[in-house]
């Protein structure tokens, strides 16, 4: 199942904003934050027990992070294998701290200056007429 394959209506991207957001005055409350996204009094009242596709696999996708991050804190405190150690380490820095930790891989060839482009066209044009008049 493809992530996020049943958000069709941008109310649901904002209800997920403000129910899962530590800092929202709506934080884990199911009907007031279907209400602050404009959803009826009915449908807010009714959304958690009728757990639609889309609440619900956005719940099964947190549920499985947060067993990851558990299994990940236990190999990073009880792994005697120093190897081990240092590639969670490094998974999780690369992850959580992308600003600080990540590698930078973009192609630095792509702006190539067009005169040495052409510099570049006409040599291999001239190295193929050299092949076809031989």
């Amino acid at each position: 199942m493809r992530a996020n394959q049943y958000i069709a209506d941008p109310r649901q991207i904002k209800f997920l904003e403000w129910y899962l957001d530590p800092k929202s005055d709506t934080f884990s409350n199911v009907k007031q934050s279907a209400l602050r996204v404009g959803y009826s009094e009915t449908y807010a009242e009714n959304l958690s027990g009728q757990l639609p596709d889309w609440l619900s696999e956005k719940l099964g996708e947190l549920q499985m992070l947060s067993k990851a991050e558990r299994n990940l804190n236990h190999f990073l405190d009880f792994t005697k294998d120093p190897k081990i150690q240092a590639d969670i380490t490094k998974f999780v820095a690369e992850r959580l701290g992308k600003s600080k930790y990540s590698q930078r891989n973009e192609n630095i060839n792509i702006n190539i200056p067009v005169p040495l482009l052409n510099v570049l066209r006409d040599n291999n044009s001239n190295t193929e007429n050299s092949e076809t008049q031989e």
